[in-house]
Order: C-alpha cells, then structure tokens, then sequence
C-alpha cells in the first residue's frame, strides 16, 4: 500500500475493516495514485460482504460513511464547476456511447464516467442514499439525458418509496420527458395533499394542457383563480390557454368549411389543389395552437370564446395595475406580444365577422404589451431591440407617429 499498490493490497486482504481504511486511504491521495484504480468493483464488494455478513460495526459504519461522505462531496464539487456540463458533455461523449435516444451507454462494467461516477460510488456504498439518488439524476439532467435522470429517481423510489419531494420531481421529469399521464397523475395526487402549493397546480395545469385536456386545465384554472384572485401567473395561464382554444376553433372551422367545399365542387385537379392548399394553410394554424380541440366551429362558439378572451384579459389588466407590477417588464411584454402575434397567425381564416375580432383581441393584446416595452426602452436606452419591437408594434397598430419617430431612432 505504501508503494501506491492499492489494487493488490485490495485484493490480498480479507478483513472488511482493512479493506475500508485502504480504501479511504486511497480516496485521500492525489494525482496518479488516486486514477490507478476503479474503486466501483471494491465498494460494490465490500458492501455486497458487510451485507451478507450481516456486520453492524459501529466503526465500519463510521468507516462506511467516511467513504460515502468523499465521493458525495467530489461529485458536489464538480456539479457546482461551471464548466462541469462541457466537461460531462465531452468526457461522456469521448468514452462512453449514445443509444438511439440519446441516453448514455454505460461500460461492459456498468460503470459512469465523468462527474457521474462519484455519485454512483456513493449509491454502491450506501445503496439507500437518498441525496446520492437526487444528485446523480441532477447530473443527468444537466447532460440534457432526461430519461436517465428519470430512471435514476424511479430506482429511489424502488427503494425508498415515494415522498412529496421525490414525486414532484418525478412528475416534473415525467413532464418533460412527454410522459403526460404518469406527470398527470403525480400532479394530481400532490395537488390533493396540498391545495395551496403555487408550484404543484402550476404543474398540474400544465401537464393537463399538454395531455389535451384543455377544458379541465381551463376549469383548474378558474378555481385556482377564485382562490388567488391577484396571482398572476395563473391569470396569465388563463388567457394564453384561451387564446389557444380559440385559434383552435377557427382552425376546426375553416378546416370544415374547405371539406364541404371539396364534396361540393368534386375531385378536379384544380381545385384539389385549392382545398390542399387551404388544408395547409389550416394545419398550420392547427400547429400552432397545439391541437386543442378538432370540435364542429360556428360562429356562436367563436362569439362566446372571443368573449371569454377579452374578459380575462381586461381582469388580468386590472390586477396587473392595481398591483403595479413593474418588476419583470420584458417577460410581460414578451407574454403580451406573443399572444398577439398567434392570433394575427390566424386572422385571415374565418368569415369577415370572425377575422375582424380576431384583428380587435390581437390589437388589444399589441396595445397591453407596448407600456413594457417602454418601459425596457428606458431601463436600457442602448438596446435597438426594444426599439425595434416597439416599431413593430405601432406600425401593426396603425400609429403613425409613434412608428416613424421609432424608425428614426434605429436608422438615423
């Protein structure tokens, strides 16, 4: 051991106890000494005989933990880098294969590479390290491997069953791995334990939204709205899921409206081409308004939605100015533009009636972002960004005088 022989003293001895003092031992060398093994095998070993062996040593146990406590702070220390990611990103990618979905390929030994080791080391010492679980799936997750990071955490929960913490993270890699029922559920059983929880009926919304189910997200909403009524975020998830239901139903309209053109005026080519051409049209709209609903469109339906629309966003505007709120101007002028800019996608379907209050909500919408907007124009008067958009925004609106005196403020 003296001469840094610390595979061969691992190997000759057959005390538990020694085997864990050269072990630390090891772990508290540097430079070469400290690469010359791949201790996985030796903790794996060593636990897989304190185990069988059913040693309960107070000192063992200490030794055990000493162990466990190194490798946990390595690999905290090299998650905390902030180069760790490049890093993980290129160590994995230079020893390691991908698999079709992206997921790391482990070694023939089972083994991690890279940051990822110190926290799997920790898992083979003490296999019930519930911190050692968390840390190696946020590693994972920093790598953009979000199926391994989920994997990760399932194998906890095999073992340590399934708590608050431990399912709200779980529901929200489920999320984003597009596992929109297993997201749901945790979302929904979190959301009972604990109504009031902001960040739980945010996820639970959005996993209804993404899983389709529009009406009971929208119906979620105006509860959680009852409760809170000055919380913006839930208002602001209101309108922009109505804006999408909305520019849905004027996709399933003119999508109808093309089909019975079509049986109409029959299956020539030249006007096959028109109703192709149309389809296209509408299914791009339909793509960007995530296919809500696929629902029969009139225009009693259009007036109630459009209704619907500009009430929530009068209230969400009289919330925003009673409260003042000027602590995030461009997120609010990015969220107003936005909305704005889906339905001026979609405001050449429909009959005239349907594309003019299309025009009016999304003028609405230009004209609640535009004060943001200024408001960014004066904390960072250098940034031709906000100078731009505003430009953007007045000449959509038809306001001369503003557009020209920003057109001059970018080109002169």
């Amino acid at each position: 051991m003296r001469q840094g022989h610390y595979e061969e003293a691992l190997a000759a001895s057959d005390n538990l106890e020694q085997k864990t003092d050269l072990l630390i031992t090891w772990r508290q060398t540097t430079g070469q000494e400290a690469n010359s093994i791949n201790p996985q095998s030796f903790y794996r070993e060593l636990r897989t005989e304190i185990d069988e062996a059913g040693l309960d040593s107070p000192e063992v146990n200490r030794k055990l933990e000493s162990l466990w406590s190194m490798e946990l702070q390595e690999g905290v220390l090299w998650l905390q880098r902030e180069d760790s990611e490049q890093l993980l990103r290129e160590e994995v990618l230079g020893e390691m294969a991908l698999g079709e979905n992206g997921a790391i390929e482990n070694g023939d030994d089972g083994s991690d590479l890279s940051g990822l080791q110190y926290f799997q080391w920790a898992i083979d010492l003490m296999p019930d390290s519930v911190s050692a679980y968390r840390l190696k799936s946020t590693a994972h997750y920093k790598l953009g491997q979000t199926g391994m990071a989920v994997q990760t955490l399932e194998a906890l929960r095999e073992r340590a069953g399934l708590n608050d913490e431990l399912m709200e993270k779980l529901a929200y890699l489920y999320l984003e791995s597009g596992r929109l029922a297993e997201a749901t559920e945790l979302y929904l059983q979190l959301q009972e334990r604990d109504p009031e929880n902001r960040l739980w009926n945010h996820g639970f919304v959005n996993a209804l939204i993404l899983a389709g189910e529009s009406e009971q997200a929208i119906g979620l909403l105006e509860e959680l709205i009852s409760r809170e009524p000055s919380y913006l975020p839930y208002r602001k998830t209101m309108l922009a899921e109505q804006v999408k239901l909305l520019i849905s139903q004027v996709a399933s309209g003119v999508r109808s409206d093309v089909e019975q053109e079509a049986e109409m005026q029959g299956a020539e080519a030249e006007e096959t081409v028109e109703v192709a051409e149309g389809m296209e049209a509408v299914e791009a709209v339909a793509a960007v308004a995530d296919d809500f609903l696929d629902n029969a469109f009139t225009e009693v339906d259009f007036t109630e939605a459009e209704s619907e629309v500009g009430r929530t966003l009068e209230s969400l505007q009289k919330v925003v100015l009673n409260q003042g709120v000027e602590e995030d101007p461009q997120s609010m002028g990015e969220y107003f533009t936005g909305l704005g800019n889906l339905l001026h996608s979609a405001g050449s379907n429909g009959s005239p009636l349907i594309r003019a209050s299309l025009v009016k909500l999304r003028n609405q919408l230009y004209e609640a972002a535009i004060p943001y907007w200024v408001k960014m124009r004066e904390i960072d008067p250098e940034n031709q960004r906000y100078a731009r958009q505003l430009y953007l925004l007045y000449t959509e609106l038809s306001m001369i005088d503003e557009a020209e005196m920003m057109y001059k403020n970018l080109n002169f």
